[in-house]
């Protein structure tokens, strides 16, 4: 029980709950075998960004973007599948691996998906001076398939990285 409890506070991100970079080195690394091992064909990884945090942390105060990161990473989980995992890498990150995908259509419809969800309004609850605001802010996604895109845990992570630097410049709030 209590290796557990260590394990999870280890392997988790306080704030969301959601995998931390530890764990999301190790579950990509389990992809990564599996994919040599023709267990899988293909999986995907997903960089994320918000769009417009840092003026929220900045106007609002960090108590609001801690609401906004800990509702975004609800959000995305509704978005995945089953099998799916989100990760938070600190300040307003996020990566996701989908494993055993079928084809790149696969990675669309998660990003859109994830896309659709983080543009829905937050209304914020915590602070009486900001209680009921709404805030909106967006996200730039960068897909790498795997192993299109990269072979090896640093090659896929920075096709996304790249790829999600290229959403930005692009206008932001859209997948590359």
């Amino acid at each position: 029980m209590l290796e557990r409890k260590l394990r999870h506070l280890a392997y988790h991100d306080k704030l969301t709950g959601l995998g931390n970079r530890d764990l999301f080195n190790e579950e990509m690394h389990l992809l990564l075998n599996s994919l040599e091992q023709g267990q899988a064909q293909r999986g995907s990884v997903l960089f994320l960004d918000l769009d417009g945090f840092k003026q929220v942390n900045d106007t609002l105060g960090h108590d609001a973007g801690d609401e906004i990161l800990i509702e975004t990473a609800r959000r995305i989980r509704v978005c995945l599948r089953e099998r799916d995992v989100a990760y938070r890498f600190g300040g307003d990150e996020f990566v996701i691996i989908l494993s055993s995908i079928k084809d790149i259509n696969d990675s669309v419809v998660v990003s859109e998906r994830i896309l659709s969800s983080v543009a829905e309004p937050f209304i914020l609850r915590s602070k009486v001076k900001t209680a009921g605001s709404r805030v909106s802010v967006g996200v730039s996604i960068g897909v790498a398939i795997i192993p299109d895109h990269g072979r090896t845990l640093e090659e896929a992570t920075k096709s996304a990285d790249i790829a999600m630097y290229c959403s930005k410049e692009d206008g932001k709030n859209r997948y590359t």
